[in-house]
């Protein structure tokens, strides 16, 4: 296969993937609605001729960027609340020297990441 034929079946596969992103969410809704009309947080469940449809109803929660500010005006209980999750953060390793990070190397896990790509059509 040529490579501007590479390119065609990518950008196609990538249009195709949007669209049927789209079109599953709004038929995702729209079943949930007509099965589940009146649903909040929990699992329900419904029947459709032979299909057995369970619905799970859930509510994100996170936290906004101006809890630095109260993060000393919250109670302890408040604080339990509150998980901190570390991550590296890249910028500043790379910044080390090979001693510097000889501890933190340790517990740093590194594996490929699928690669991205932009495919954008030539001008002129």
């Amino acid at each position: 296969m040529g490579l501007q034929s590479l390119v065609e079946k990518y950008n196609e596969a990538k249009a195709k993937l949007a669209h049927y992103k789209k079109e599953e969410n709004a038929l995702r809704l729209e079943l949930i609605e007509e099965i589940f009309p009146n649903a909040i947080v929990g699992t329900y469940n419904g029947v459709s001729g032979n299909n057995m449809i369970k619905g799970v109803f859930k509510m994100n929660h996170r936290l906004d960027k101006t809890l630095e500010d109260d993060i000393e005006s919250l109670t302890e209980a408040e604080k339990d609340c509150i998980v901190y999750k570390p991550s590296l953060s890249l910028t500043n390793y790379k910044k080390l020297d090979e001693s510097e990070r000889e501890t933190l190397d340790k517990h740093v896990i590194v594996t490929p990441a699928l690669p991205t790509i932009t495919i954008t059509e030539a001008k002129g």
